[in-house]
């Protein structure tokens, strides 16, 4: 189980070139795009503040990677993109309610993977605006746009 669950994970990298980037972050707007390359949010679904960074309490918090950011080319020169992600992490025991930030690029939240549905983590579902974190676990979400049908779970 560990090893199938380890091997997916490798491969979902392996296909994402904005889980693998080869420039360190920027944290700022990036080539003409609206968001920046990286941002952090928490609970309240908004970015965390000068004081919750350097706050002891805070165990739940969130990570927006744009994909519209990337700032590279393939061999050809042609400019990359992905999906942007945003990853829920709760370092806390207990479960935490969090409202999900709005998708960079006007999508909907994807729910690609959740480690407490431990027997199916990687089943897909469509995220409202606010998604149950239990205790000590991650939820990856994937920006898929408005039109497109969501991914669904290969059998």
């Amino acid at each position: 189980m560990l090893i199938d669950f380890t091997c997916r994970l490798i491969a979902f990298r392996k296909e994402h070139p904005n889980l693998r980037r080869r420039k360190f972050f920027q944290g700022r707007v990036i080539h003409h795009s609206a968001e920046r390359d990286i941002a952090w949010f928490g609970t309240d679904g908004k970015e965390l503040s000068e004081g919750a960074w350097n706050s002891g309490w805070v165990r739940t918090l969130g990570m927006m990677l744009n994909g519209a950011t990337l700032d590279a080319t393939d061999q050809l020169g042609n400019s990359i993109s992905d999906h942007s992600f945003l990853l829920l992490l709760n370092a806390y025991h207990e479960p935490v309610n969090f409202a999900l930030p709005s998708p960079p690029q006007d999508g909907v939240w994807q729910c690609i993977l959740n480690t407490s549905h431990i027997e199916t983590p990687f089943k897909k579902s469509t995220a409202r605006r606010r998604v149950r974190l239990e205790g000590r676990t991650l939820i990856v979400l994937m920006e898929r746009e408005r039109n497109k049908p969501a991914l669904v779970e290969a059998e």
